[in-house]
C-alpha cells in the first residue's frame, strides 16, 4: 500500500514539472516565427523603398526633359490663364421677319431704325450679332475694361436721334461697330468706387440697345428721345441701397464721339433699389452739339424710372423723360415722353409684354419721327404687346404686334419720297406692324 501511494505522488511531481517544460518550449517556437515575420517585413519595406528611389528619380529625369524641351508652364502663360479665368464673354444673335399693314412698299426707308425699329414691310432680316468682353474690376484686380461689338438692323451707336442737322435728322450709324468699349477703375474708396472711361452706355432710360435686355423686340418711340452711348469718364458710388453717378462727356445727348471743346456736358443720376421696387433720377446737361448747323445755347434731358416687381412673376415700370434745348435768343423748346410697361410669366418658359408711350413733342425737335416731312409734329402715341417663349436652353421666340399714331399724317403707304418726306406721297396717322423674332444667346 505504502508503495502504491508513493508511486502516486512520484507521478504528480512529473506532471507538475513537465508543465514548465512544455510551457517554455511553445514560447520559444512563438517567438522564433515572430522574428522570422519581422525579418520578412524587413525586407518588404526595403524592397518598397527601393522601388521608391526609383520612381523619384525617374520624376526628376522626366522634369529634366521637361524643361529642356520648353514645355514648362512659365509665368507669362500662367499670367494668361489667370487674365483668360477673369474674364467674361457672352453673345447672341437675332432675327427677325417683320410685316408693315401701312402697304406693300411701307416704311421702307433707313431713317426708321430711329423709330424703334426698321419698319420695311415683308422683310427677313438681321436684327443684332453681339460680341461682349468684360473683365470687371475688383479689390484682387482693380483693372478693368469692357468691350461691345454689334452688326445688324438694329444697330444704333451714334447717340442722340435728335433734329441735330436742321433737316430732320442725323445719318444713321453703320450696320457694324462698336456699341461701347470703356476702362475701369475700382478706387479702395467707401464700399468701392468705380470709375470708367470710354464710351460708355447712357445712364438715362429704361430701355436699351441690347434685343435681349428689353421686354419688347422693339425699342419705343420714348428710347428715340434718350442718349443711346457717350464718350467721357464716370464715377459710381455705391451707398447701402443707393447708387450716386457722376460724369463728363464730350456732349450731353449727341453722338458717340462728338466733341466741342466749348460744348462739354455733364451727366449725373441718383437710384435707390429695394427688393421688389426702385427708383431713379438722372440728368444729362450740356452746351451745344457737334453739329456745326446747331445754334442751340444748352440742350438736356431729365430721366425718371420708378420700376416695381410686387409678383414673383410680374415686373412693371415707368419712365418719363423732358428734353429741352435753349438756342442763343433765349428761346426755349422742349418734349415730354411718357412710357409704361409690364411683363407677366405665365410660366417659366413664357411671359407676355405691354408697353404704352404718349409724346408731346410740338416742335418736331427731339424725336426722329418717320419721315422728315416739317409738318410731322404733334403727339405720339405707341401700343406694343409681345409674347414670349423659351424654346429651350438659349433659344427665345418672341412675337409682337405694334400700333403707332400720330397727329400729323407721318407714315407713307408707299416709299418716300427722294427727299424722305411725304411729298406726293400718299401718308396717314397710324400705322400697325408685327414682327416675330428669334434669339439666341451664351
Amino acid at each position: 500500500m505504502r508503495s502504491i501511494c508513493i508511486s502516486v505522488v512520484i507521478a504528480a511531481a512529473s506532471i507538475l514539472l513537465a508543465v514548465p517544460f512544455a510551457t517554455a518550449a511553445d514560447l520559444e517556437a512563438e517567438i522564433a516565427d515572430m522574428k522570422q515575420r519581422m525579418e520578412a517585413m524587413e525586407d518588404q519595406l526595403q524592397a518598397q523603398n527601393d522601388e521608391l528611389t526609383e520612381a523619384q528619380a525617374t520624376v526628376k529625369e522626366q522634369t529634366a526633359l521637361i524643361e529642356t524641351s520648353g514645355l514648362e508652364e512659365r509665368e507669362d502663360v500662367s499670367a494668361l490663364s489667370k487674365f483668360i479665368e477673369g474674364v467674361d464673354m457672352s453673345a447672341w444673335v437675332a432675327a427677325s421677319y417683320n410685316y408693315n399693314f401701312a402697304g406693300s412698299g411701307g416704311l421702307n426707308t433707313p431713317t426708321n431704325l430711329n423709330y424703334g425699329y426698321d419698319w420695311s414691310s415683308n422683310t427677313f432680316q438681321l436684327d443684332q450679332a453681339w460680341i461682349s468682353i468684360d473683365k470687371a474690376p475688383t479689390e484682387e484686380s482693380r483693372g478693368g475694361f469692357h468691350m461691345d461689338l454689334q452688326a445688324g438692323a438694329l444697330t444704333q451707336t451714334d447717340g442722340y436721334r435728335g433734329n441735330l442737322s436742321g433737316t430732320g435728322g442725323i445719318s444713321i450709324a453703320p450696320n457694324v461697330g462698336i456699341y461701347s468699349a470703356y476702362v475701369s477703375y475700382l478706387a479702395p474708396l467707401f464700399n468701392g468706387v468705380q470709375i470708367d472711361a470710354g464710351i460708355m452706355p447712357t445712364i438715362i432710360g429704361w430701355e436699351v440697345e441690347q434685343q435681349n435686355a428689353n421686354w419688347n423686340i422693339t425699342r419705343g418711340a420714348t428710347w428715340s428721345m434718350q442718349p443711346v452711348t457717350n464718350t467721357g469718364v464716370l464715377v459710381t458710388v455705391p451707398i447701402g441701397n443707393f447708387t450716386v453717378q457722376m460724369g463728363a462727356l464730350n456732349e450731353p445727348v449727341a453722338g458717340v464721339g462728338t466733341d466741342v471743346n466749348s460744348g462739354k456736358g455733364v451727366t449725373s443720376k441718383v437710384s435707390y433699389g429695394a427688393e421688389k421696387w426702385g427708383a431713379s433720377f438722372g440728368v444729362n446737361w450740356g452746351g451745344p452739339s457737334g453739329d456745326p448747323t446747331d445754334q442751340s445755347k444748352n440742350r438736356g434731358i431729365a430721366d425718371v424710372i420708378l420700376w416695381i416687381d410686387p409678383l414673383e412673376n410680374l415686373s412693371a415700370y415707368i419712365n418719363y423723360d423732358y428734353v429741352w434745348s435753349e438756342d442763343f435768343s433765349g428761346n426755349t423748346g422742349g418734349a415730354h415722353a411718357l412710357a409704361v410697361g409690364a411683363r407677366l410669366g405665365i410660366i417659366d418658359s413664357t411671359g407676355i409684354a405691354a408697353r404704352v408711350e404718349y409724346i408731346n413733342d410740338q416742335d418736331d425737335q427731339f424725336v426722329f419721327r418717320p419721315s422728315t416731312s416739317t409738318s410731322a409734329a404733334g403727339n405720339i402715341v405707341t401700343v406694343t404687346g409681345t409674347v414670349d417663349h423659351q424654346l429651350t436652353d438659349g433659344l427665345t421666340l418672341k412675337a409682337e404686334v405694334r400700333w403707332d399714331h400720330e397727329d400729323s399724317a407721318a407714315f407713307p403707304i408707299r416709299a418716300l419720297s427722294a427727299n424722305g418726306d411725304c411729298a406726293g406721297v400718299a401718308c396717314q396717322n397710324d400705322q400697325v406692324a408685327a414682327i416675330a423674332q428669334l434669339l439666341y444667346e451664351f
